[in-house]
């Protein structure tokens, strides 16, 4: 319910099963979307759920504010902490921590009430300048911010789990030459263009990201180099299938792409790897996929 713009969605963080219980009832009782997480999974519901603000014990503060991305050191997603204590440098150092409330004791349910609609305000205007400030203005996809925040979560979230992960590097053949001949009006229809044909490639938890003028990356969780591959052919094919329609003007265009499947290095190494396969791409010819062969 957003009737009034201020209810939203929640994550409380219970160290205890049922310990904040009446808490998330009286806030699902005010019209908010109440979700609960356990310690050592908060992280992972953070990056699932994309709540509005996160209420939390003392507990799991720390590992919670470590680990929320920053601008400028300030946390890009609320957290409000419910303390136990009353002890000031305690909840000082929270606050120094990212934490935007620090509450002590029992709280009065208007005023916390006021707190967390406050809260919510301000989640969703970070989620909004975040939005902006990771979406690339042409395509509507995500920018190459973006996409490395992306794949250092997948990394990440394979590091803990054990799962496969591929990547794919996908550049534009001669595209320069579309901008020389055709005019950057021209370049732009046909880069939209391509990043709607490279997005209806890929499964809903995959991400594809402008990675730089013409080309792009693309994110795949869950999947081996076989599955890799076959993405990877896909986006090849999918920008050389038919031409682009520019006014009057048909314009053919080729994609050369180089993947790799993940290894357990950390992000940068992972893109050096694929890089190093789209160059093999473009020495083959162009308008060739490659692996990385390291």
């Amino acid at each position: 319910m957003d009737g009034d713009g201020r209810q939203g969605s929640i994550l409380v963080v219970e160290d205890v099963e049922g310990e904040h219980a009446h808490l998330r009832r009286s806030l699902g009782h005010r019209g908010h979307r109440v979700t609960r997480a356990s310690g050592h999974d908060a992280l992972e519901r953070i990056e699932s759920i994309r709540p509005d603000v996160v209420i939390v014990g003392p507990g799991e503060a720390r590992a919670v504010l470590a680990s929320l991305p920053r601008e400028s050191g300030v946390t890009l997603l609320p957290v409000l902490v419910l303390c136990a204590t009353q002890d000031s440098d305690a909840r000082v150092e929270l606050l120094r921590a990212g934490a935007l409330l620090c509450f002590a004791g029992p709280q009065d349910p208007v005023e916390l009430e006021a707190h967390i609609g406050a809260a919510v305000a301000v989640g969703r205007r970070y989620a909004a300048l975040r939005e902006l400030a990771l979406t690339d203005e042409l395509t509507g996809l995500g920018n190459r911010r973006h996409g490395e925040h992306e794949l250092a979560q997948q990394v990440a979230r394979s590091t803990r789990h054990g799962h496969p992960l591929g990547l794919a590097l996908a550049d534009l053949d001669g595209f320069k030459a579309i901008n020389d001949v055709h005019g950057h009006e021209a370049g732009d229809v046909v880069l939209r263009e391509v990043a709607a044909r490279l997005a209806g490639c890929l499964r809903g938890g995959d991400t594809l990201a402008r990675w730089g003028g013409e080309e792009f990356v693309a994110i795949l969780p869950d999947t081996g180099p076989e599955g890799v591959l076959l993405t990877a052919e896909r986006l090849r094919g999918s920008v050389g299938g038919e031409p682009y329609l520019v006014g009057a003007e048909r314009i053919a265009l080729t994609a050369s792409v180089g993947w790799a499947a993940w290894r357990g290095e950390d992000p940068r190494e992972f893109v050096l790897r694929a890089d190093r396969a789209l160059y093999e791409a473009k020495r083959a010819g162009r308008d060739a996929v490659r692996p990385d062969a390291a």
